[in-house]
């Protein structure tokens, strides 16, 4: 492996139990990658006291618009605010006890037209980081790849078993795994139940390590008469391969769909959730669909959420619209091309005509007098007040922020009326 692809994590630290607040997936892949570059850069900058880095180096999908920087802010807060314990999965293995937060500071610098980011860490915790005795080696490429919070923190605390001859983790009470798999406190008065907390959390985890990592992991459990009360891992290495050779290399944590989930009104965690169960490819490609559904003739999506969900359900036959552009290309370029049902010509017509038409529109738009473009803006305002927009939906435009997509196509659909004296459709 790539000596550049390997994250060294202290032992002490890969049972981080939350004290307050939550740790968010793409809060801890993040976290991953900054200590890997505090690692190569040794120490502080002398004049600010901390670690720096170019954003698009640890995370990317950022593009400095009011919501990525949301999403950005929200990701780094939850690494400053929350108060952590640390201690070692492995019993007997550190004496010591640490609590603080995962960063002890965090800041957002443009520098020459550039995001960076710069962080420090607790002094409890720093040497331990930079310098630790006890490691877990980390694949980059896997901490990539993690869908969940679980899937990521089973991975941390497993992998390191990997060349044990056992290959058994340590043995622990299953109450013991719920925070730290996770990622928030158990609530005070609250009842855990095994078997719910294996069908949610750990089950999933488990496939999901197995699933894009470099190891297979297999769980234990052992009873007090028909109740579970610790379990443990069995950890293999899986046999190294062509194609996962290829995977080994990989480059910053992606947050592409969760930011345009942001920019799209949907709420981050039930984004983080559908991430977590349909990847990111398959996550951003139905963003793109609703997206694109947002800006055509027909009447409102009433319920947003329940749609995009109907898109990630049906998988292949909600394809986005350059997928299908790309097929219709390539049908062109055959000689003697396949032939297309009249559901997939239509979806194929659709998707290119709408998308020529909003391009049109807009074009138009920012072409027309000032005057003009505020009557547009007011039309709109009455057109959302009529159709019981969201507070939230309304204010965007009323502090001029337009480039929503929803908000450019309903903006689109009325001037296109206004101008052709037609519905927006794809047969007109």
């Amino acid at each position: 492996m790539d000596p550049h692809q390997k994250i060294n994590k202290p032992v002490s630290t890969l049972a981080i139990i939350p004290k307050t607040g939550s740790i968010t997936r793409l809060g801890r892949q993040a976290y991953a990658v900054m200590l890997m570059s505090a690692r190569e850069q040794a120490a502080e900058d002398v004049e600010t006291g901390m670690f720096s880095s170019p954003l698009h180096a640890v995370i990317e999908g950022f593009d400095g618009n009011k919501e990525s920087m949301k999403v950005l802010k929200s990701t780094l807060r939850s690494m400053v605010s929350s108060v952590i314990e640390w201690q070692s999965p492995t019993d007997g293995e550190s004496a010591e006890w640490n609590a603080c937060g995962l960063l002890s500071g965090a800041k957002i610098k443009v520098i020459k037209g550039e995001n960076h980011i710069f962080w420090a860490y607790a002094p409890n915790l720093r040497s331990e980081l930079l310098n630790p005795q006890r490691y877990a080696q980390l694949q980059r490429s896997t901490i990539s790849k993690a869908k969940s919070h679980a899937g990521l923190a089973l991975y941390e605390n497993c992998v390191r078993y990997k060349d044990v001859p056992s290959g058994l983790t340590s043995e622990h009470p299953w109450e013991w795994w719920v925070p730290v798999l996770r990622g928030k406190p158990v609530k005070k008065g609250k009842t855990l139940e095994y078997g719910i907390f294996n069908r949610d959390t750990l089950s999933k985890a488990i496939a999901e390590v197995n699933e894009i990592s470099e190891i297979s992991v297999a769980l234990r459990e052992k009873k007090s008469g028909k109740s579970v009360t610790t379990i443990q891992f069995e950890v293999r290495k899986k046999p190294r391969t062509a194609e996962s050779a290829q995977e080994e290399s990989q480059g910053p944590v992606s947050a592409l769909s969760l930011v345009k989930a942001e920019k799209m009104g949907i709420p981050a965690k039930i984004a983080d959730e559908h991430f977590g169960r349909y990847g990111d490819k398959a996550f951003l490609g139905a963003l793109n669909k609703f997206a694109l559904r947002l800006t055509q003739f027909t009447a409102p999506v009433e319920n947003k959420l329940a749609y995009l969900k109907t898109i990630l359900e049906n998988g292949v036959a909600e394809e986005s619209v350059e997928q299908l552009t790309t097929s219709v290309e390539a049908v062109k370029e055959e000689r003697e091309p396949p032939a297309l049902s009249s559901i997939q010509l239509k979806q194929v017509q659709m998707a290119e005509q709408g998308t020529s038409q909003l391009e049109t529109v807009k074009k138009e738009i920012a072409a027309l007098p000032e005057g003009e473009k505020e009557a547009l803006v007011d039309e709109l305002k009455e057109y959302m007040a009529a159709q019981r927009f969201s507070a939230r939906m309304r204010l965007r435009v009323e502090s001029g922020e337009l480039e929503n997509p929803i908000i450019q196509g309903i903006l689109a659909r009325i001037h296109w009326k206004k101008t052709r004296g037609a519905s927006w459709s794809a047969e007109s």
